[in-house]
């Protein structure tokens, strides 16, 4: 039962890291993406 407890927590872990760097990236993307579009219309 420990045993499965640990890997339940691992999986867990796991799904949270995987969604936090889905948000992280979506992020950076979206800031990207932003600031690209800044440089176009303000900075010519």
């Amino acid at each position: 039962m420990p045993l499965d407890n640990e890997e339940y927590d691992m999986d867990k872990l796991f799904s949270i890291l995987n969604k936090a760097a889905a948000i992280i990236a979506m992020l950076m993307f979206i800031t990207g993406g932003g600031m690209a579009l800044y440089v176009m219309i303000f900075g010519n």
